[in-house]
């Protein structure tokens, strides 16, 4: 097993809310990135061209291999799991680039709840990656193939890792040192298009669930689950361990009330401990 390093002062998010022309958000990138960060993940979209002087800086940007694009999963296939027709990309990305990852949510709704991510995804019949399994890639390829050796596509998001911290754009215009060496994540907070509803957060932004994905990964806290059979066996271990003991129960009129209630109560415990 991995032992558990924590990197709670390794991932920073930067909150661009109150940038809003591209000009000032190309300086800042520009910014950031004379800074020597490890990685760069930038979760923001730029659907058409602005400025000349801005659109160059971005092309520059995210062309630099330490520099993670995002990418949307458009038109799931029916009938063909986890499969996309189409997708959304940046104005800079003609086809997609091995520096970038879909930041489609594992939620099929707005109101439901976060609790996975999928590593890769299908689209144009190839696998692709999650935009946290690029950065982890672009961050620790050791980290990457251990994520991708696990047996499950699907993880559960540890969300009980102190994972990171937050930066304003302009608090961090005059702080740029600390980023020396850190995993940077980029995007707008306050973006209500990008609020999910997790297990710690009804309005959680998107960015900050990039960060506990990659805290996830890069910590190695993965949350193992039970296999079915397994849940089975133990369920029904646990079940008939304690049936001696009733027996071994008084009898009278309360126990005759109360172990029936309490065989009732296991076995119900037993079905939901194997199919929820």
């Amino acid at each position: 097993k991995k032992p558990y390093r924590p990197i709670s002062n390794q991932i920073i998010i930067v909150d661009i809310k109150d940038v809003y022309n591209r000009d000032s958000l190309a300086h800042l990138f520009k910014s950031i990135v004379s800074a020597g960060p490890k990685a760069i993940g930038l979760d923001v979209f730029f659907d058409e061209r602005k400025s000349e002087y801005a659109d160059s800086i971005l092309s520059k940007i995210t062309s630099l291999p330490h520099v993670v694009s995002p990418f949307m999963l458009k038109d799931e296939i029916l009938g063909e799991d986890k499969t996309f027709a189409t997708l959304q990309t940046s104005f800079y990305m003609d086809t997609l680039s091995p520096n970038s990852g879909f930041v489609n949510l594992a939620t099929s709704g707005a109101n439901e709840t976060c609790r996975i991510f999928s590593k890769t995804l299908t689209f144009d019949g190839k696998q692709v990656d999650n935009f946290d399994m690029a950065l982890l890639k672009v961050i620790s390829e050791s980290d990457y193939t251990m994520a991708m050796k696990r047996a499950q596509n699907d993880e559960y998001i540890n969300y009980s890792l102190s994972s990171y911290s937050v930066f304003s754009a302009e608090a961090i215009s005059s702080n740029l040192d600390i980023l020396k060496d850190k995993i940077i994540l980029i995007g707008d907070r306050e973006d209500i298009s990008d609020k999910h509803v997790t297990a710690v957060n009804a309005r959680m932004p998107g960015v900050d669930i990039h960060a506990m994905t990659l805290a996830t990964m890069l910590n190695g806290r993965y949350v193992d689950t039970m296999s079915e059979f397994g849940a089975w066996v133990l369920a029904f271990f646990a079940i008939f361990l304690f049936l001696p003991f009733i027996r071994l129960m008084k009898k009278n009129e309360w126990t005759s009330i109360f172990c029936p209630i309490l065989q009732t109560l296991l076995i119900i415990s037993a079905i939901f401990l194997c199919y929820v």
